[in-house]
Formats: structure tokens, C-alpha cells, sequence
């Protein structure tokens, strides 16, 4: 996970995919996260997918 969790996963309960409202976990292997997504979708899917925790960290 590159997550932090605490929030009783709300996102997750609700059917939605974890929004990362704690903000990313200290020592997460987002590169190995990144190999393993590189397998199985497009950069543009990627792109997509990192932007919602990307866009809640930028302050």
C-alpha cells in the first residue's frame, strides 16, 4: 500500500478505490508499485490513477 491508513476506509466501504485522504505512507515502494502497473496498463491509466493522490498532497 502507498496509503496511509486511519480513516476506517470510507472510500473503500463504498465501493470506491482509496482516495488517500491521510496522505501517503512513510516508505511506500511507489517504484515497485510503478513496475508492477507498468505490466498490466497504459501510462495514460497510470497517470490517472496517481493524479488523485498527487492532486490532495500539492499545497
Amino acid at each position: 500500500p502507498i496509503t496511509q491508513g486511519g480513516c476506517n476506509a470510507v472510500c473503500i466501504s463504498g465501493g470506491s478505490p482509496c482516495y488517500g485522504c491521510f496522505g501517503n505512507r512513510e516508505g511506500a515502494e511507489v517504484k515497485n508499485l510503478l513496475k508492477i502497473l507498468n505490466k498490466i496498463t497504459n501510462k495514460k491509466e497510470i497517470d490517472r490513477y496517481f493524479s488523485m493522490f498527487l492532486n490532495r498532497t500539492k499545497n
